[in-house]
């Protein structure tokens, strides 16, 4: 009898262990392999557009120097 109920206790444990194995595999799922790290923002090194100085912003002692300006910063219409 011995014999008879150590088979069957090897044969139920090889029935357990596909089982286990499914709920790790499902359980393994929630969590991913790899994890996702943000993005490096490289905007910090694009250099910033310096406005232009507007116009009104210092005196003229010319008009043409007005003009000039005008060409310079204007949008040519």
């Amino acid at each position: 009898m011995a014999r008879v109920q150590k088979a069957l206790e090897e044969r139920v444990k090889r029935k357990i262990k596909p089982a286990e194995t499914k709920i790790q595999d499902a359980e393994d799922e929630l969590c991913p392999a790899l994890e996702h790290k943000a993005d490096t923002d490289f905007s910090k090194f694009i250099p910033m557009e310096s406005k232009p100085d507007r116009i009104s912003s210092r005196p003229y002692l010319f008009e043409s120097e007005y003009e000039d300006d005008l060409k310079k910063y204007g949008n040519y219409r």
